[in-house]
């Protein structure tokens, strides 16, 4: 893989991630004006429905979304690299079959 593509792979997670963290924080609030579910979730979210407004949030945290592409962007390089190794350099001999002989001509 290239750089580009873990490039591009760290772009969408890391605007599929902040896209969902919008939308549950945008639902959230409608989520806990149903009694019964609002009794069971309210101690645990109720902190994620204060704050300011959702939409401008990367606006004030930038540098963690920056942060958050380069932890997203290594991880998929890292990811490749190892992958890469698995494939070239640490190959595993798989018998097919029950042919105990075969476990004698091996190197």
């Amino acid at each position: 893989m290239s750089s580009l593509t873990a490039a591009v792979f760290a772009t969408l997670s890391t605007t599929v991630a902040s896209l969902a963290l919008a939308v549950g924080r945008l639902v959230l609030p409608f989520i806990l004006k149903i009694p019964v579910i609002s009794l069971l979730l309210r101690p645990f979210v109720a902190h994620f429905a204060r704050g300011s407004w959702t939409l401008l949030l990367p606006f004030f945290h930038f540098p963690l979304l920056v942060r958050a592409w380069a932890l997203a962007y290594s991880t998929f390089v890292i990811w490749e690299i190892s992958s890469c190794c698995f494939e070239n350099i640490v190959n595993e001999v798989c018998l097919s079959g029950s042919n105990e002989q075969g476990l004698a001509n091996l190197p």
